[in-house]
């Protein structure tokens, strides 16, 4: 019969452990001169041949493990329970942790790179300042757990449950986020360029000056999420739903968020310079002082939208909404207006130099004193062509009679001439 004195002991309390768990008193002999067994002696750097040996072959409970500066490389914990473990400064790279149990478990500056977290539990875990390189988090649970200050470079998280974790300061360049839950995750002045988000679903989360450049948000679920200050340039993003979401001070140029939503979005004072927002829903956006030179907005919805004081040159607005918008002191020159609803719009402290507004709906709109659109001068042209026609038919029909034939080349020179002139004014109206 064993001696209960030579047992760990090591116990605890259900109500300290995950709903569910159950209490937790571990009976393995104990390790050299300590009174608990090798996993729950409170002594660093623990032989890893030893705590090889001592692994059992199947899942096992492995509650509060005090594993610190440990070395478990290649050790298989698969579906084994390691909540509350101590394992800061640990090393666990290429280990098996695949459905384990690690919530609220500590990992702080621990080595995981490559390691399978496939579909664990690390809820409430402290993995700040870890090695989280090309580590596989795929549909594991990440909700509220601490990454803050670590690498996870290549890593992938797809499908994991991400919900108010904190990635503050983190590096997370070319991560696979597909289907994540982001909701109130924390990612400011985090590192994500290149990363994939598709189809991630979240809102109010916190993005304030981070690096995504290049990532993909493709039909993701964005609402109201902070970017201010965040360098967005590259980004894909076609299809997102990003009402709500605040761009202060950020960077989204070169961007391409074909038909999306921003409704409600805050761009104010950001930079949309030669971004791509074809067929967009802006409704109620603020653009106040942003840059959109050389974007692409056409058949965009920028009703009651906000574009005061921006510079907004060169710019595709062909077939887009402006009804009611207010674009106070705003620079459109050499913006293409064409097909474009400009109603209930004040122009009339905004450049307008060089704009194309051909076929425009300017009903109710004021445009700048002194202006005049050049909308009437193809039917002036029109009716001169159609009386000069008149007139060389005439000629020609007597000039034919009399065998005039050298006349009769002059005329239709002149025939095609004024059709030409007429096509040409058509193909450039718009305002001086």
């Amino acid at each position: 019969m064993d001696n209960s004195d030579d047992r760990c002991r090591f116990s605890l309390d259900s109500e300290d452990l995950p709903e569910g768990l159950g209490g937790f008193c571990c009976w393995r002999p104990t390790w050299r001169e300590t009174d608990q067994c090798i996993w729950h002696a409170d002594v660093e750097d623990k032989p890893s041949e030893e705590l090889e040996d001592s692994r059992s072959e199947y899942p096992e409970r492995l509650d509060g493990a005090r594993l610190v500066g440990a070395d478990l490389s290649w050790i298989s914990f698969y579906e084994c329970s390691l909540a509350k473990a101590i394992l800061n400064r640990a090393v666990l790279d290429n280990t098996n942790l695949a459905d384990a149990n690690l919530v609220e478990a500590n990992l702080s500056r621990a080595g995981l790179s490559s390691i399978n977290l496939r579909g664990a539990n690390l809820s409430d875990a402290i993995i700040n300042q870890a090695d989280l390189h090309s580590a596989d988090l795929s549909m594991s649970n990440l909700a509220t757990s601490d990454f803050s200050g670590s690498e996870l470079i290549h890593a992938d998280l797809a499908g994991a449950d991400i919900s108010g974790a904190n990635f503050s300061d983190t590096r997370l360049p070319f991560a696979d986020l597909v289907d994540t839950n982001i909701r109130g995750a924390q990612f400011s002045r985090a590192n994500l360029q290149g990363a994939d988000l598709s189809r991630s679903t979240g809102g109010w989360e916190d993005l304030t000056e981070s690096d995504i450049r290049n990532w993909n948000i493709s039909e993701s679920e964005l609402g109201r999420v902070d970017f201010s200050e965040a360098l967005l340039k590259g980004v894909a993003g076609r299809k997102a739903d990003l009402s709500g979401a605040k761009f202060t001070n950020a960077n989204l140029s070169d961007s391409d968020f074909v038909g999306s939503s921003f409704n409600n979005a805050d761009f104010s004072q950001s930079n949309l310079i030669e971004g791509n927002f074809s067929g967009v829903d802006f409704s109620s956006a603020d653009f106040s002082e942003a840059d959109l030179t050389n974007a692409d907005l056409s058949r965009s919805k920028l009703i009651n939208s906000t574009i005061h004081n921006t510079k907004i040159r060169e710019v595709n607005l062909s077939y887009a909404d402006l009804t009611d918008a207010d674009v106070s002191n705003s620079d459109f020159s050499g913006a293409n207006f064409e097909s474009t609803i400009l109603q209930n719009i004040d122009l009339s402290n905004s450049n307008l130099s060089a704009v194309n507004i051909r076929s425009a709906n300017l009903s109710n709109t004021t445009l700048p004193r002194g202006l005049t659109i050049k909308r009437f001068l193809p039917i002036a042209i029109g009716a001169t062509t159609i009386l000069l026609t008149s007139a060389l038919v005439t000629s020609l029909y007597f000039n034919l009679y009399k065998g005039m034939y050298l006349s009769y080349l002059v005329i239709l020179f002149a025939l095609a001439s004024s059709l030409l002139s007429f096509y040409s004014f058509l193909s450039n109206e718009g305002i001086r």
